[in-house]
C-alpha cells in the first residue's frame, strides 16, 4: 500500500467521521486494538479544539461568556465542514471567520463582531508565525462596516 492509500484510508477516523474499525476493515488489525487505534481520532479532535482555542482566545472567550455551552459543538461543526488541509496546524482556523459569517446569516443569534474578532486573530497569528517574504493579501478580508465608526 502506498502512503497515499494509508492516509485516504486512515483521515476519515482522525476526521472523526469514521470509527477505528473502518480503519482496521481497510489497512487490517492493529496492533493496538481498535480502541487504541480510535484514540489517535481523539487526539486529533482534542489539538482541533487546542488550535482555535489559541489563535482566537477572544472568540473563544466572547462564546462562554455570552452564549455557553455553544463553543464545543461550534468547533465539532468547524471541524467537520473544514478538515485540516494544510501541513501548518495553526490554518486549520483560516476559515473560521467566513464560518461564523455564514452562521450568522444563516440565523445563529450572535453578532457581527464574533467573525470579526476571527479575522483579526487570524491575521495576527498569521503575521506573527509569517516568515519574510511577500504578504498572502488573500488572507485580508475587507467588507462593509457593521456600523458607522466615530473617532473623536
Amino acid at each position: 500500500m502506498s502512503l497515499e492509500g494509508f492516509f485516504e484510508a486512515i483521515a476519515p477516523m482522525l476526521e472523526g467521521r469514521a470509527p477505528a474499525q473502518s480503519v482496521i476493515d481497510t489497512l487490517g488489525p492493529s496492533p493496538s486494538g481498535a480502541e487504541n487505534l480510535g484514540f489517535y481520532g481523539t487526539l486529533v479532535e482534542r489539538n482541533h479544539f487546542k488550535i482555535l482555542a489559541d489563535v482566537f482566545p477572544l472568540v473563544r472567550a466572547l462564546f462562554f461568556r455570552e452564549l455557553p455551552g455553544r463553543w464545543p459543538p461550534l468547533v465539532r461543526d468547524y471541524r467537520a465542514a473544514h478538515p485540516a488541509d494544510h501541513w501548518d496546524p495553526n490554518r486549520f482556523g483560516a476559515h473560521f471567520s467566513d464560518y461564523l459569517r455564514r452562521l450568522r446569516e444563516g440565523g445563529e443569534a450572535f453578532h457581527p463582531v464574533y467573525e470579526e474578532l476571527a479575522d483579526l486573530s487570524y491575521i495576527r497569528q498569521r503575521a506573527f508565525a509569517g516568515n519574510e517574504s511577500e504578504p498572502d493579501l488573500s488572507l485580508i478580508h475587507i467588507s462593509e462596516p457593521t456600523r458607522p465608526l466615530y473617532i473623536s
